[in-house]
């Protein structure tokens, strides 16, 4: 039997998931969105390196933001 979530929940999966069907196949329903949340992205040593690299990514160089722009 599957738990039907609040529109609270659905809010905070989808500004935490993004709605990307990758991480959206990874909720289990015995579990609440937190504890989801958490398994995923803490728990996951693949997800995790994922989100060290883009971090990395987005601030390598201190001449571009985040938008890829230079500063003037």
């Amino acid at each position: 039997m599957s738990r039907r979530l609040s529109r609270y929940e659905m809010c905070i999966c989808y500004m935490a998931l993004g709605g990307v069907p990758f991480y959206l196949d990874k909720l289990h329903n015995s579990q609440t969105i937190t504890e989801n949340i958490d398994r995923i992205f803490f728990a996951d040593e693949k997800i995790h390196q994922e989100f060290v690299d883009v971090y990395a990514g987005l601030y390598a160089s201190k001449e571009c933001s985040i938008w890829g722009f230079e500063n003037d």
